[in-house]
């Protein structure tokens, strides 16, 4: 156990995503990275495989999955304030999908 700004930090990794639980006022978040250069940060293949995962009872929703490659992210690395969400004064990556994620076919 790990503790930072006051928070408790669990750090548990698996193939090509990295974990990252914050325990914050009895909530837990978990968020998604990747090891680069060691492994290519996919984010989009990170959602697939959360949402797509073989074993159904682990699977995650859509709209977590979206979350933990996002705003958890920067909110476990003390970073929200700067980036995680399209706001206005915030640092932002995009990318521009042909469809909506909520209108793809799950396998």
């Amino acid at each position: 156990m790990t503790v930072f700004h006051g928070k408790i930090i669990t750090v548990d990794s698996s193939n090509t995503i990295a974990g990252y639980l914050v325990e914050d006022g009895g909530r837990i978040v978990f968020s998604g990275s990747s090891d680069c250069p060691v492994t290519f940060p996919n984010g989009i293949e990170w959602i697939h495989r959360m949402v797509n995962n073989p074993n159904v009872p682990h699977r995650v929703d859509l709209a977590n999955a979206i979350r933990v490659c996002t705003v958890n992210g920067y909110y476990n690395t003390f970073d929200d304030d700067l980036r995680g969400s399209l706001e206005t004064g915030k640092i932002a990556d995009m990318i521009i999908l042909d469809k909506s994620p909520y209108d793809v076919l799950r396998i």
